[in-house]
């Protein structure tokens, strides 16, 4: 009987299996349906292999399917064509700032960084753009300059190009930009043209090796049973990280979060796999974080839908974020990742996180001014007659907190018994007066809220003309007097994670003496991701996983024997 993992799927043989006749053979295998999966496999086809790839789920595209689409890529194209200059050296200062900054020092060779680490940047300033440009000739990929779009820390004196690294899929016909379903689209159309084998409800469980340990294939679980499949060159897992196992999340990441928006398929299958076969693993402390609607969550995992997006920038200008003591406690239009780490302040005190939970709290207006914001799948503050039940509603404000209290009551099962203290009325009625004065003057000295470039981008992208006469700062405005006013739990939790085992500039798995595993490689959010800590900008999961995508389809399809392709 196989084991079955915390969500009901069957679980992985770890066994490595050696070398055996396969059921078919090809040239590369790639694992996975995302960005870095299609990238390796779109680069290894056009390089002549022999591509096969394995989906274990029943659509191709994994997280990025559902994604925004956008990837980020210094010195690209159109920066190149609007006179924006991106120097290496400086776009690697950036990248190292974000990626390790307990120890980054602009004065050193690597930045700071271990070398590894700073070959793999340097591996994707030098090949980022490349993987672009020829996924483009390919016709696999149309993509739209986000010449508007800030770097997440555009700020930083280190970012010399603050602006135009982020770029997007070209939208169907009628629209300019896309999503991840319409990069999906795309790579699907190249990929049948160059004759990759994509085969769906394929769940690669063991690599098979060779007496010198090399991989030569791997054993996938079908509908139709156990099938071998050899791989002349190399195995390119792209699986995603591990959003979707709560097991894993609960015991590697730094603090409670509840689920991920990845993927269903991102179990992390690929950690088992990778460590069976001598590889250690690196940066499990690290994810893409955001915040995220709990009950909207709570209801898309009870419902298995494969489309649940996380809270990535909260709509609103009369708007407030409010831990259990009524404290709002960071920048509510931060950047998400950021936000997210606020959730896990520790209180040795009283031994709990008092920001386990938070609540966002709005008024009428901006009900009505963000409520179906265009294109939001991630916008809690739904419009009249789509699905409101995950908001909380008082005709005054003690009606308001008396709902949330009840509301806490119900979810305490999900939650340890998480409340709100007692004196969270009184608390929160000097916040909010604290938030109000400050707000009518345009101005958040406590978290300087409305001081980032990216806050007004993604107000204004997300469907929030300022207000007349707000333009000076069109994400803040004082919650009004009079209710009716709105609620919903916010809890933290990731897009997906960024740990696994380490790779080099070539995307090769490397085993515990740092040396490259024969014919093993990994590119996307199942390896430790090259950005470390960082989060470079809009698109900056997607830009690395093309990337890595293609030097690891390459060198795989340089692998296989001469003539043999």
């Amino acid at each position: 009987m196989p084991d079955l993992s915390p969500n009901g799927r069957v679980g992985l043989n770890l066994s490595v299996g050696r070398q055996e006749q396969p059921d078919e053979t090809f040239d590369v295998v790639v694992v996975g349906s995302g960005a870095a999966a299609y990238s390796a496999a779109l680069h290894a086809a056009e390089a002549g292999a022999k591509v096969l790839m394995l989906e274990k789920e029943s659509r191709f595209g994994g997280t990025t399917f559902k994604s925004h689409g956008w990837f980020w890529m210094p010195n690209n194209r159109f920066m190149r064509e609007q006179g924006i200059a991106d120097p290496k050296p400086e776009a690697l200062a950036y990248m190292a700032r974000l990626a390790r900054p307990a120890s980054f020092d602009p004065g050193s060779p690597t930045l700071g960084m271990p070398a590894e680490e700073y070959d793999l940047l340097e591996a994707f300033y030098d090949s980022g753009d490349g993987a672009v440009e020829s996924l483009i000739a390919m016709g696999a990929l149309d993509p739209v300059s986000g010449a508007e779009i800030p770097d997440y820390y555009s700020r930083f004196d280190e970012d010399a190009a603050p602006y135009g690294r982020a770029m997007m899929p070209k939208g169907p016909p009628g629209e300019e930009v896309g999503y991840g379903n319409d990069l999906i689209a795309g790579f699907r159309v190249a990929a049948d043209r160059l004759g990759v084998d994509e085969r769906l409800e394929h769940r690669v469980v063991r690599a098979l090796v060779d007496d010198e340990g090399g991989v030569v294939g791997v054993v996938a679980a079908t509908p139709d049973g156990e099938r071998s499949f050899g791989a002349t060159g190399g195995v390119v897992f792209g699986t995603g990280g591990f959003g979707a196992n709560p097991e894993l999340l609960r015991n590697f990441l730094p603090g409670p979060v509840f689920g991920a928006c990845a993927g269903l398929g991102n179990e992390g299958d690929f950690l088992d796999i990778a460590g069976a076969l001598g590889a250690p693993l690196r940066n499990m402390n690290e994810a893409w974080f955001s915040p995220q609607a709990f009950e909207k969550y709570l209801k898309a995992k009870a419902e298995g839908d494969p489309d649940f997006m996380s809270l990535f920038s909260p709509p609103g200008d009369s708007m407030v974020w409010v831990n259990r003591y009524g404290k709002r406690v960071m920048n509510e239009k931060g950047m998400y990742p950021e936000v997210t780490r606020a959730f896990w302040t520790w209180d040795p005190y009283e031994c709990e996180w008092p920001n386990m939970l938070m609540f966002m709290i709005w008024d009428d207006e901006a009900n009505e001014r963000f409520s179906g914001a265009p294109n939001r799948a991630d916008n809690p503050i739904a419009p009249p007659g789509a699905d409101r039940d995950h908001v909380i509603e008082g005709e005054t404000m003690p009606e308001l907190v008396a709902a949330i209290r009840a509301r806490l009551a119900k979810l305490a099962s999900h939650t340890g018994g998480f409340a709100l203290a007692d004196s969270f009325e009184d608390t929160f009625k000097e916040t909010l007066e604290r938030f109000n004065a400050n707000a009518a003057k345009g101005l958040d000295p406590d978290f300087h809220r409305g001081e980032y470039a990216f806050e007004a981008m993604l107000q204004a992208h997300n469907g929030g003309a300022p207000r007349p006469g707000n333009e000076a700062c069109p994400v803040l405005f004082p919650l009004a007097d009079e209710g009716p006013y709105y609620a919903i739990i916010v809890a933290p939790g990731t897009l997906d994670t960024k740990g696994g085992p380490r790779v080099d500039a070539s995307a090769r798995i490397l085993d515990r003496a740092a040396q490259p595993i024969p014919g093993l490689y990994g590119a996307g959010n199942c390896i430790a991701s090259p950005a470390v800590r960082g989060y470079f900008g809009a698109g900056g999961t997607i830009g690395p996983a093309m990337a890595f995508g293609k030097l690891a389809g390459l060198h795989a399809a340089g692998r296989v024997p001469v003539g043999a392709r």
